[in-house]
């Protein structure tokens, strides 16, 4: 089993928050926050730069706070060394990847999804040699031919093969499955407006939410997640929710969570409980929401003490016409997926209803004993398009199918 305490996930290392306090030459590592510096840190490096939260949380671990090319580091104790990198390699996984990248990707398959050989990536005749560091098995000779991802490509791990047309080298990605792999794992794309609203079944009391994880574990920062719970299936932003006295908007992400929009101290919506690393790029995270008498609790599952609790504005608008109640909820976000079952039936699928040609949100496609199924039911009043990716963090290439009354074609 390997330890992620002891490795990274990705080849700068930025999500790393392991114990490491040693340099690679076996320096102590100097704190990161400390009133007697034997070297000053750098200015620019803040609490913020920190998947721990803030520099007094991180000690004197590796860390790699401003985007090192080569992985964590750290200030040493030596006052003849400033700065050194540390011992953190990449973490291995030989049956399945962990991570979307899958950087840490070190098994077996050498064929690519086209289910064409894989060529060595030690071969002297190409042009470009990826260093050792960036394959897991520390090697470009022990990984052979077998499906890698040393450029941390956000797509997943791939291989170079031959197009028998042109006899020329190109890059391919593998179907590599996910350790913990979900049923139905949906993706957010760039987007906080709320114009896919679905029905709630419990309109007030207690829900059970799906799951969360980074696709991109080094992209910890970026990675929002916006819950709203609405009285109205209306398009809109949490804040124009607020403003109509409609709805609430919730927000998880590692640089904070509670509330963001509809409270009941208008003052208090920017003011978000610190809540570093509660979506991980290694695992799933999953939460819960409790709201009645104008309050709303947000926890994680299998812990009682909840992350935030904060009183919303229910009175004199549309939620005071039904206190205590919900009718509509939306997901919106960037960076992260969203754990949802399959639909085995037609009546168990969820309903996606929006207004425009956009792609907010991505499922992966399921699988069949042939290859991999769409499943699809549309109801439009002009055309509807479904958008066929590699994977959910690449736009191109794709394909894109326009069904209509008149005629159905692709892009």
């Amino acid at each position: 089993m390997t330890d992620l305490r002891k490795c990274k996930l990705t080849h700068k290392g930025l999500e790393y928050t392991g114990p490491v306090s040693k340099t690679a030459g076996g320096i102590r590592c100097q704190f990161w926050e400390t009133t007697n510096p034997i070297h000053k840190p750098a200015e620019g490096i803040e609490d913020t730069n920190f998947p721990d939260g803030t520099k007094k949380a991180a000690r004197n671990f590796c860390r790699n706070p401003i985007g090192q090319e080569d992985g964590p580091w750290c200030y040493s104790m030596d006052a003849n060394l400033r700065e050194d990198f540390c011992d953190v390699p990449l973490c291995i996984f030989t049956e399945c990847r962990l991570s979307g990248p899958g950087v840490e990707y070190g098994g077996k398959v050498k064929k690519a999804g086209s289910d064409v050989e894989c060529e060595d990536w030690d071969d002297e005749d190409r042009p470009v040699l990826f260093p050792n560091t960036k394959f897991p098995d520390e090697s470009r000779r022990y990984a052979r031919s077998r499906c890698r991802n040393p450029d941390g490509d956000p797509g997943g791990p791939w291989c170079f093969i031959e197009n028998e047309d042109t006899e020329k080298e190109e890059k391919n990605y593998c179907d590599i499955p996910f350790c913990d792999d979900q049923a139905m794992a949906k993706w957010f794309m760039a987007l906080c407006l709320h114009y896919t609203l679905r029905q709630l079944m419990e309109e007030s009391g207690y829900k059970s939410w799906p799951g969360l994880k980074l696709w991109e574990p080094s992209l910890w920062s970026g990675a929002k997640v916006y819950l709203a719970l609405s009285a109205i299936a209306s398009p809109a932003t949490g804040e124009q929710l607020s403003k109509w006295g409609a709805g609430i908007e919730i927000t998880i992400g590692n640089t904070g969570s509670g509330l963001s929009a509809g409270s009941k101290d208008k003052d208090d919506d920017a003011e978000l409980t610190p809540t570093p690393g509660i979506i991980s790029g290694s695992k799933w995270s999953w939460f819960w929401l409790s709201w009645g008498g104008g309050f709303i609790t947000l926890g994680k599952e299998g812990t009682i003490k909840p992350i935030t609790i904060d009183e919303y504005e229910e009175e004199n608008n549309i939620l005071g016409l039904k206190p205590g109640s919900f009718q509509y909820y939306s997901i919106a976000g960037t960076g992260v997926l969203w754990s949802l079952p399959f639909c085995e039936k037609v009546t168990d699928c969820e309903v996606e209803t929006t207004t425009q040609v956009d792609f907010p949100r991505l499922w992966p496609m399921k699988r069949s004993s042939t290859g991999y199924d769409v499943p699809v039911f549309v109801r439009a009043t002009q055309s509807a398009f479904v958008e066929l990716r590699p994977a959910p963090s690449i736009s191109y290439p794709n394909i894109k199918v326009r069904m209509s009354i008149s005629y159905i074609s692709s892009q």
